[in-house]
């Protein structure tokens, strides 16, 4: 199936943004989205690595399971349960019983980017499901897929548009809900 590569949050959102303003700023818009997106992804390793920093004790070289939660904290802006320690432990092969500063740099940064990555995904999912969803309804609708497309595949035949709106809009009611528009877009990207 063929929809919206990821790549087309920054259009639409810059063109939503200033669709009354002329082409130039429109390109300048465009090309900063892309920018934007490309320098967020190549600075994700030293994200981590600046939380695992802010986290350690002095003279520390690995995180306690208290370090680590800040460190998520920092990173991902949440607290971590119990339970996502001891899976994160597991993961890496350390028991409860074992030392208490357990997760070294190298562990630390592999779980962290995966995580960021993941974050990543559905915030751009997000972008593009609301830099379509043009008039805030909080679902798509035939016209607003066709207005997405001309923007970004102006070539794309309206038919071929339609058809791939209703191949999205299972329950045929003339929308795509924000569930159905994820779980499609997961479908492509994984």
């Amino acid at each position: 199936m063929l929809f919206m590569d990821m790549r087309v949050a920054p259009i639409l959102a810059q063109k939503k943004k200033m669709h009354t303003k002329g082409d130039n700023v429109i390109i300048m818009g465009i090309y900063a989205g892309f920018t934007k997106m490309n320098s967020t992804r190549h600075s994700l390793k030293s994200d981590c690595l600046k939380a695992f920093a802010n986290a350690l004790g002095k003279g520390q070289t690995k995180l306690s399971s208290e370090d680590y939660k800040v460190a998520v904290l920092e990173l991902l802006g949440y607290k971590p349960s119990k339970c996502e320690i001891d899976q994160v432990r597991k993961a890496i092969g350390h028991s409860e019983l074992q030392q208490q500063h357990w997760i070294n740099k190298e562990h630390f940064v592999a779980i962290m980017l995966e995580r960021l990555k993941e974050k990543d995904r559905e915030d751009s999912i997000s972008e593009v499901f609301l830099a379509m969803d043009i008039q805030q309804k909080g679902f798509l609708t035939q016209s607003d897929c066709e207005a997405a497309f001309k923007e970004v595949l102006p070539k794309m035949k309206p038919a071929a548009v339609q058809s791939l709106f209703h191949e999205v809009d299972l329950d045929t009611d003339g929308r795509i809900s924000y569930k159905d528009f994820e779980i499609m877009m997961n479908s492509i990207i994984s």
